[in-house]
């Protein structure tokens, strides 16, 4: 009985620790960037003509499927059509799936790999981050991640059913959130996991209701791709699965490629700063991966993911995050290793801790360089010098616990420094470097103008302007648009317009900004008099 209150009581805390992360500050700036605009541009489009074919600029978008877009168009039923709206939900199922991570752990394993496990995700920067986003992924890495549990109940324990059908349940959704990466890794990895444990037979069939599941899995997920394909004349299938799956697996997309060890570095990145550690926690995971089934699992989870999205030819830091929890949890058994035989101070473990250190050193370096614009320069010292201190007094008690060999404040100083960090960016960093975006600044532009767009823009402007814009791809016909409309603004990039005189001699440009994360400028014309 204390035992149920005392985890009942640390995971509320879990909770209402992760919220707190989560949820901090995701209202307090806009959406500015290209993912976060085009799908929460598309879930206003499709509450605001109320259907279930996601559009961005009334034009069809086959990007995504449907699952993030109806939770989009929830929060803004709730909250209005804002950030908040955008954002609410996917903060509310990453905090609730921390919490969740946090109880399984309590069960599969000891106290003490549950709450290291936990405050390691936790503390990773871009791994909360993605919970802040108005993007499909939060939902996607949640259900996935939650369906990969589930068949770890049930696999621990057979007469568990409900999360046998839960696992089943939850694929399907995740299958509705991205597409079919979620039947595939699914079920590459329980094959591999069953294979290694070599209980792969025909009796696995039944075991696991496989045939059912199946059916059950493909109820949830294939009616609104069919019906879809139908209302869109097959053009959804086409764009979904040929270009934006297959196509993207076989080629690289908008400039998203590399070599494999891209991926690698992503997953470094997606669990920093205790990412430094990945490979003591692999290395530890392959050690025991015949003594521990949930290490073994959480090997075999690692593997797949990363290797999968490493042949990928399009590469981005946000595919393999559905790897994270299970490498935390490899890293807190290698923690816990560490614990008990007292080998803090090993060579290995020097170059994880010099690593975070030389991260966390360019934090407020970057953050001098990113506020040298005019419009934030006053804030440059004061938030470079802010950042500076939380670094220099993080990496101290850092330093101090490692000559003290004192591993569990190690871990504490580390994850609250980048805790720390992270609140710093949310609160201060990303609401002023907003300011400077050209969707912002042009505000005092196109404010009860008329705007045309002309070939490619900043897919920010609808969301933040909550309209649509008629796009012209043609030069003449601009041209004899503009000539019966004088006074229409016409918004464009540099990129569109480079080497083009017309535009010089017909135009005057009256806004001309950079966009801070994008190589392109915003730029808006006029006609000239």
């Amino acid at each position: 009985m204390m035992n149920t209150m005392k985890t009942n009581k640390e995971a509320m805390i879990v909770f209402l620790v992760a919220s707190f992360l989560c949820f901090s500050n995701i209202w307090g700036y806009p959406i500015t960037i290209l993912d976060e605009a085009k799908n929460s541009e598309a879930a206003r489009e499709m509450l605001l003509n109320r259907h279930l074919v996601p559009t961005f600029n009334d034009i069809l978008r086959t990007d995504k499927p449907l699952l993030h877009y109806l939770f989009m168009q929830l929060g803004y039923i709730i909250f209005g059509v804002n950030e908040l709206g955008a954002r609410f939900f996917g903060a509310f199922i990453g905090a609730g799936f921390m919490t969740y991570f946090y109880l399984f752990l309590r069960q599969h394993s000891s106290i003490n790999k549950a709450r290291i496990g936990t405050f390691v995700l936790m503390s990773s920067f871009f791994w909360v981050q993605e919970f802040h986003l108005a993007v499909p992924d939060p939902y996607f890495i949640v259900i996935l991640c939650s369906s990969w549990l589930c068949f770890y109940n049930y696999y621990v324990n057979n007469s568990s059913k409900i999360n046998l059908w839960l696992f089943y349940v939850l694929v399907g959704l995740a299958t509705l959130a991205k597409g079919p990466v979620a039947i595939g890794l699914s079920g590459l990895i329980v094959l591999l996991f069953l294979i290694f444990k070599k209980e792969l037979s025909w009796n696995i069939f039944a075991k696991y209701q496989v045939i059912l599941g199946g059916i059950l899995v493909l109820l949830i997920s294939v009616p609104w791709f069919v019906w879809v394909h139908y209302e869109t004349a097959g053009a959804y299938t086409d764009g979904f699965f040929l270009h934006h799956n297959i196509k993207r697996f076989q080629e690289v997309n908008s400039g998203h490629g590399g070599i494999f060890l891209i991926t690698w570095a992503f997953v470094l990145l997606g669990l920093f700063p205790f990412g430094a550690f990945i490979p003591q926690g692999i290395w530890h995971g392959w050690k025991f991966r015949k003594r521990n089934d949930l290490i073994a699992f959480s090997l075999v989870i690692s593997v797949v993911v990363i290797g999968f999205f490493s042949i990928s030819s399009t590469k981005l830091p946000n595919y393999t995050l559905p790897a994270i929890p299970f490498i935390a949890i490899l890293v807190a058994s290698f923690f816990d290793e560490v614990f008990y035989f007292k080998t803090l101070k090993t060579w290995s473990n020097y170059l994880s801790l010099g690593l975070i250190a030389l991260v966390s050193i360019a934090i407020p370096v970057a953050i001098f360089i990113l506020f040298q614009h005019n419009l934030i320069q006053h804030l440059q010292i004061t938030l470079t010098f802010i950042s500076a201190i939380i670094v220099l007094v993080g990496l101290y008690f850092m330093w101090k616990y490692l000559m003290k060999n004192n591993l569990q404040k190690l871990i504490l100083s580390i994850g609250v420094l980048w805790m720390t960090l992270g609140l710093i960016i949310f609160y201060l960093i990303y609401p002023n470097l907003a300011q400077i975006e050209p969707v912002i600044q042009a505000q005092k532009v196109i404010e009860n103008q008329k705007v045309v767009v002309f070939d490619n823009y900043d897919p920010a402007f609808n969301m933040n302007f909550e309209q649509v814009y008629q796009v012209f791809h043609e030069e003449q016909e601009l041209l004899n648009f503009i000539e019966t409309n004088p006074e229409v603004l016409v918004l464009t990039k540099n990129r569109s317009i480079d080497n083009k005189s017309i535009f010089k001699s017909s135009f005057d440009v009256i806004f001309d900004e950079p966009s801070v994360f994008e190589n392109y400028r915003t730029i808006i014309l006029k006609k000239k008099d």
